[in-house]
């Protein structure tokens, strides 16, 4: 029935056969594969979204990650300004170790929901991004500029701040400080921003100023209620 009415080009009685089919057999991949090709011209999202959610429970309890990679990916270059597509293949790009193609595929998206204005759509995908490739400083540019699109100050230089921490470990200093600096100019009381400021002026042997950071850094501490923090600090 699913060939006689695919080759009468009748979708609705042809996803009425699929889900017969699926009734009978849900490990089906080949049918649940059709039944998501045929929901996405529809443009119904939500309808769209619990299909493939289906076809990945499938997909996962067989193993068959690849395989859905790879029919997402002919759907997603089929549909390239389809966002929910574009969701999907990177989440089913999340269970291969193909990180290079998630990176870029996550990079499209992140770009196609800027166009659409969709920001705090974008947010979670662009952190993933960063998580991928930490050491992008574009990708950490473009969330702060993000978040200060929508108006969070304090949590773009929180954003900056841990970025500052990470080259620290690494032993950049002068991009640390950088972005440490831009973060306070952000939010004078951004946590951990003066510490690792006076660090920073610690180890180039500026002690004035790492004294006037510490002192900032416990201040904040008590404006936060954490006095035995800022005692330690202090002494």
């Amino acid at each position: 029935l699913v060939r006689l009415y695919r080759g009468l080009d009748q979708p609705d009685m042809e996803k009425m056969a699929l889900r017969q089919l699926l009734e009978a057999d849900p490990a089906d991949l080949d049918a649940r594969e059709r039944m998501v090709e045929l929901t996405l011209p529809r443009g119904d999202g939500e309808a769209l979204a619990e299909t493939i959610e289906h076809y990945f429970e499938q997909c996962d309890s067989d193993g068959q990650w690849q395989r859905a990679v790879d029919f997402l990916r002919k759907l997603a270059d089929e549909h390239p300004s389809h966002t929910l597509v574009q969701k999907f293949l990177v989440r089913a790009l999340g269970n291969t170790s193909d990180t290079s193609e998630q990176a870029r595929r996550l990079a499209t998206l992140v770009d196609d929901l800027e166009k659409r204005n969709e920001i705090e759509e974008a947010l979670p995908h662009l952190r993933e991004l960063i998580a991928l490739q930490p050491a992008e400083s574009k990708w950490r540019d473009q969330l702060t500029r993000f978040l200060l699109r929508l108006e969070r100050a304090p949590e773009a230089a929180a954003h900056l701040v841990q970025c500052a921490l990470h080259l620290l470990r690494t032993a950049d200093h002068d991009e640390a400080e950088k972005l440490l600096l831009q973060a306070v100019e952000l939010d004078s009381e951004a946590p951990g921003a003066h510490r690792g400021l006076a660090d920073i002026c610690i180890v180039r042997g500026r002690d004035e100023e790492a004294i006037s950071h510490l002192l900032d850094h416990a201040q904040s501490l008590v404006a936060a209620e954490k006095f035995n923090e800022a005692l330690d600090v202090l002494t």
